[in-house]
């Protein structure tokens, strides 16, 4: 090495040590086999990348972009990137594929589809090929994750599931990670409401009508049904036709859990600002899937509002999730995968089910302005049981369920350092 190039290398940690050093992004495009179209990768280079030295590899990050979006949206993270390369992660090469086709969005729910074209086999395989066969990357599934938001969040997720021998770790915001609940409980009684109340139903007639459309592209297409070219989960008054939606659940994140192997050690983050609709609901209850089945994760419902803004404050804690598990052997049941500070503890309601009202406490480690609130599978909220500042100390408080119907509820608590605990609560009359 001569003393240009060291000289030059030292420079480089110096002004990474100042956080001045910025990565670079780069387009690029190429035929996709499994999509059968041209695609193109967005790809942020480290700082310090040298095409040339193929001596030095580096880990990479696949960031899935929800509906609507592509490969040009979420630029936020790459400041993030260069934050954090260097001074508290290791570099790292982030990919953004273009998963936008078709109508509706373009949501191709990043699944294989004959309508769409196969976008979950482009990420699995024809995005990890074309970088490794580009670019400095290490050929190994153990140095490779998947961050998903939203529609991305979902294919993020299901992916990970599926091809746990590909990937180390996967981080979802907002993600749809309980496609079967959000689907019979949000999306169906929506699609019939636009449509004014039966079908035959117009992909037209509102938001959830084209998630409806976009999601049958994807999951269930019948090119011999025209014009739409889809088979609909739901007949014309909105009741469940179980061989279609039965088809869509074997690609429901939350009914592969019971198929994965939880001996691949994959790292599982999510999160949900509490202010985004039915979204803290869908991955709580996706948590409680993977409980169920002995499954390591992180969840965090953390209290913000709105789908996109908090984005880029989750990007470090995310960002360090991912690099913890693919710089280290030890799977998560082995590590704290993220540091939120205990100050409340929530007991679970009892009795469970319940009929007319339950208990519960909370203990508080110092004093500190509590809001305890009760919502609907819908996420939806419907009862306000607190909002005020306690003291250090333990507490007690009822649930009054005479006005409810019975169903899962969810009880949150979220504390002024933006802690945030649920607990289920069932109502049986």
């Amino acid at each position: 090495m001569n003393t240009r190039t060291v000289i030059g290398l030292l420079l480089l940690h110096v002004l990474m040590l100042c956080g001045m050093a910025e990565g670079r992004v780069e387009n690029r495009s190429f035929y996709s086999t499994s999509a059968g179209m041209n695609r193109t990768l967005r790809i942020y280079l480290p700082p310090g990348y040298n095409a040339a030295d193929t001596t030095v590899r580096y880990s990479t990050i696949y960031f899935l972009h929800g509906g609507g979006a592509n490969h040009t949206y979420y630029e936020e993270i790459v400041a993030a990137l260069d934050t954090l390369i260097g001074t508290e992660i290791h570099p790292v090469i982030l990919v953004r594929p273009d998963g936008y086709s078709g109508p509706y969005w373009g949501m191709t729910w990043w699944s294989n589809s004959d309508l769409n074209g196969d976008f979950e086999d482009f990420v699995v395989y024809d995005a990890v090929e074309y970088m490794e066969s580009h670019y400095n990357v290490y050929r190994d599934g153990g140095k490779r994750s998947l961050i998903g938001h939203s529609m991305g969040g979902y294919g993020a997720v299901k992916l990970a599931l599926k091809h746990p021998d590909r990937f180390r770790a996967v981080a979802a915001h907002s993600g749809v990670t309980h496609l079967s609940h959000v689907v019979v409980s949000y999306y169906i009684p929506s699609m019939v409401e636009e449509n004014g109340g039966s079908g035959p139903f117009n992909p037209t007639a509102g938001d959830y009508s084209q998630v409806l459309f976009s999601l049958a592209r994807a999951l269930s297409p019948n090119l011999n049904r025209p014009p739409y070219y889809v088979n609909l989960p739901c007949a014309n008054d909105g009741s469940i036709i179980d061989s279609v939606f039965g088809q869509w659940q074997t690609e429901d994140p939350a009914k592969l859990v019971s198929q994965y192997n939880p001996a691949y050690g994959l790292g599982i983050y999510l999160d949900s600002p509490s202010g985004d609709g039915a979204f803290p609901v869908i991955n709580s209850l996706f948590a409680d899937s993977l409980d169920l089945y002995g499954i390591p994760h992180y969840l965090e419902i953390y209290n913000a509002s709105g789908h996109w803004d908090p984005l880029p404050q989750r990007y470090p804690i995310c960002l360090h999730f991912l690099d913890s598990l693919m710089w280290s052997s030890a799977s998560l049941a082995d590590r704290n995968p993220a540091s939120v500070p205990q100050q409340i503890a929530l007991s679970e309601v009892y009795p469970t089910p319940f009929n007319g009202r339950a208990m519960f406490r909370f203990e508080l480690r110092n004093d500190a302005h509590v809001n305890l609130t009760l919502f609907n599978l819908q996420g939806r909220l419907v009862q306000v049981l607190a909002n005020r500042r306690f003291g250090k100390g333990e507490y007690a408080f009822s649930i009054d369920g005479s006005d409810l119907a019975s169903g899962v509820y969810y009880l949150r608590a979220i504390t002024e350092k933006n802690v945030s605990v649920l607990r289920k609560a069932v109502l049986i009359r």
